[in-house]
């Protein structure tokens, strides 16, 4: 009868710990009236539960608290009663408190065998159920989330009961995450349906550490950077592959070296020279700007070390795009690369003091405008050849372009693209497929191509891409300024980087050689002039996009790049774009 007590029993286990519960602008009173708080918020979440006295045990930990639950109560429970009444109790405390009794959580959902003993419970898996929470990774997860709650869940856990689907839970929701604690190495599930952005869903498995002295890269957001901020998105191969339909030529090295001399921060993806040679090589030869901080790169999800997690990165998307019946295309720009791919973009990285996040779910911006563009607009009917059409350069909606419509000579109507039924099923199966995590630009496509039936070769195909090119940038990048990525609106921006290669051309009276070079760009960065020289040529292209666009063109649009010449202060320019562009002409 004795050893019975030593007997292990089952039980779903709920940890609690509280963000920044030491910190310096918290005093011992606010301590204890959070510790307070917390109990009444959790009493209060429990009693909402639709079973009666579902908590076995619970217990304090100082910075937070422990709960075991019934071995009869379902374990869907926790997810989808607990933790909402949970949020919803923060929710309410935090909008009347005070930034020091602002309470935030990391909540870790677990379950295993558990000892009784006469003064309590213990046993591995309850350590375990503390030590998914009281990690690095989740702690950068809630630091990055958009709610006052992170939700932790235990890899058996969501293998046996999220996964599954039971109730309304929705394992497409949750993440892996690969942490190390302790003597525990293991992998947790981050649930987003809890405001956790994508950038923090990303398996990170445990990698060799930073290089002695580098210590870990500063984290950034979007946010963080200054409004002279540039992305360069060309060096993506799928907008490369749309910038190459209309020119022979991708002009990589011009954009990134465009960028950099026009703007004071450039942002390149993190995969962009993994999956492409080039962008590696153009990179590499700008080494002090990465070094510096000015060229920076978006992590696609957040990671506290990317120089260490990478691969994981590539793995995880991988896995992830695999999961889609149309994910085809972007499994294949992920692991149809040489065998030098990691190496070298994790060279590129090391060399970087910052790690660039988001800080807002890049997926769920993607999905936001998709579904905006999707909504019915004013129809739009042409007389004549779409190519050939004044409304081929429009900024046409996916919508506008589904439901174009023909009228033909003898008055007939016809629809250039799908019929209004064929409409509504594609866009039924376009919300379907970005309800996922999976979702992207080339899937958004194979849809579009499954529900249209349109050829690659067909001038509207070029369309559909560029506007999806389009949404992809906008609802990824939080609006940051980007340089285009089809030749025909490159032409057309203030930072098109012939427009910078010509104005350089007539203020040093030397033929430019159609790219600048990386140790031209520089010195040219490093002159105190040259940021009044780049906000000067900005405002000259400005003026020349409007002459361009006016019919019949007046004068000479171009004038003003001659006219520099008369701004002395251009001097030490003019002297060094001849001594660089002298000698290779």
């Amino acid at each position: 009868m004795i050893n019975a007590i030593w007997e292990p029993r089952h039980h779903a286990i709920v940890t609690i710990d509280i963000e920044g519960f030491g910190s310096a602008t918290r005093t011992d009173p606010i301590r204890a009236g959070l510790r307070g708080t917390l109990d009444g918020l959790v009493a209060a979440a429990v009693g909402r539960m639709m079973h009666d006295d579902p908590v076995v045990a619970e217990g304090d930990t100082g910075d937070g608290k422990w709960l075991l639950f019934r071995s009869d109560l379902p374990k869907t429970s926790l997810l989808q009663e607990l933790v909402p009444a949970i949020e919803t109790g923060i929710r309410h405390h935090n909008r009347a408190a005070s930034t020091a009794a602002t309470l935030r959580l990391r909540v870790g959902v677990h379950h295993g065998e558990l000892t009784v003993e006469p003064n309590g419970y213990s046993g591995e898996q309850l350590n375990h159920a503390f030590r998914i929470i009281d990690n690095d990774v989740a702690r950068q997860a809630l630091k990055t989330a958009r709610k006052d709650v992170v939700v932790v869940v235990s890899d058996d856990f969501f293998q046996k009961v999220v996964k599954p689907g039971y109730g309304s839970l929705d394992p497409e929701t949750y993440s892996p995450v690969r942490v190390s604690v302790k003597e525990t190495t293991t992998l947790v599930w981050l649930d987003s349906a809890h405001g956790l952005p994508a950038p923090t869903q990303i398996d990170l498995p445990v990698g060799p550490p930073a290089a002695a002295g580098t210590g870990e890269p500063k984290v950034l957001t979007l946010h963080d950077l200054p409004p002279a901020t540039l992305y360069v998105g060309i060096t993506d191969i799928h907008n490369a592959a749309l910038y190459r339909r209309r020119s022979p030529e991708v002009p990589i090295e011009q954009h990134i070296e465009a960028a950099l001399l026009l703007a004071d921060k450039v942002v390149i993806h993190c995969a962009d020279p993994y999956r492409s040679a080039q962008v590696a090589t153009t990179l590499s030869g700008l080494l002090p700007c990465i070094s510096g901080g000015d060229l920076l790169f978006l992590l696609g999800e957040n990671t506290s070390n990317p120089r260490a997690h990478f691969r994981g990165y590539i793995d995880f998307k991988i896995q992830q795009y695999g999961k889609s019946e149309l994910g085809q295309h972007d499994v294949a720009s992920l692991s149809q690369v040489d065998p030098n791919a990691s190496d070298r973009a994790e060279m590129l990285l090391a060399a970087s003091p910052y790690a660039l996040i988001r800080g807002f779910s890049g997926a769920d911006g993607f999905n936001r405008a998709v579904r905006r563009d999707l909504q019915p607009a004013e129809p739009i009917t042409i007389c004549e050849h779409f190519a050939a059409s004044v409304v081929s350069q429009l900024a046409l909606t996916l919508r506008q372009l589904l439901d174009l419509a023909y009228r033909g000579p003898d008055g007939t109507y016809s629809r250039l693209v799908a019929e209004p039924v064929a409409v509504g099923r594609i866009q039924a199966d376009i919300n379907q497929l970005a309800g996922h995590n999976s979702f992207s630009r080339q899937i958004l496509m194979a849809a579009i191509r499954r529900g249209t039936g349109i050829d690659e070769s067909d001038p509207l195909y070029e369309t559909f891409e560029e506007r999806v090119s389009l949404l992809h940038l906008a609802g990824t990048t939080g609006g940051l300024p980007h340089l285009e990525v089809t030749s025909r609106r490159d032409r057309l921006s203030v930072y098109y980087y012939g427009h910078l290669l010509e104005h350089l051309s007539q203020l040093s009276e030397v033929p430019h050689p159609n790219r600048f070079g990386a140790e031209l760009v520089m010195e040219l960065r490093s002159l105190p002039i040259w940021r009044f020289f780049a906000s000067h040529h900005i405002r000259l292209v400005s003026h020349l996009i409007q002459h361009m666009r006016e019919e019949p063109p007046t004068g000479d649009p171009t004038r003003g790049y001659a006219w520099s010449r008369r701004i002395p202060e251009f001097e030490p320019i003019r002297a060094i774009v001849r001594r660089w562009w002298g000698a290779t002409t």
